[in-house]
């Protein structure tokens, strides 16, 4: 990937420079080609890695996250039902709250 970074190197150089044209030799060309080459390569090697890969999520059961997520899950639809109610029958004047929760 030597000849690569070279190239990028001296194109940036050029641009700074407000230079428009450049010329490569063969030698650094077969060079860059060969670069380019195995890059291309190796990501379709890694695409056909990643597609033969059953795309499986795994989910960490013993994070904080998890547990304080699955706890809020199961205690707040009942907790929502408790506070309608309360709203309503305190707010009797007040446009009524669902204790249904909704999406």
């Amino acid at each position: 990937m030597i000849h690569l970074q070279k190239f990028i190197d001296r194109v940036q150089g050029f641009e700074s420079r407000g230079i428009k044209d450049f010329t490569m030799s063969m030698t650094d060309a077969k060079a860059m080609h060969a670069d380019l080459t195995k890059l291309l390569l190796d990501l379709q090697t890694l695409r056909e890695i990643a597609v033969s890969q059953p795309k499986e999520e795994v989910v960490n059961k013993n994070t904080k996250q998890y547990k304080i997520l699955k706890t809020f899950a199961t205690i707040l639809p009942e907790i929502q039902a408790r506070v309608a109610k309360s709203f309503n029958e305190q707010f009797p004047d007040e446009p009524n709250i669902s204790p249904v929760r909704s999406l």
